[in-house]
């Protein structure tokens, strides 16, 4: 699971924060 990345990347604010049963937008 890629979670903790997800979580450093939106620290980073590459990724978006994404609302529950939405998939994240990246870029």
């Amino acid at each position: 699971r890629a979670t903790r990345l997800m979580d450093e990347l939106e620290d980073s604010g590459v990724v978006g924060a994404g609302e529950p049963g939405k998939p994240r937008p990246v870029l």
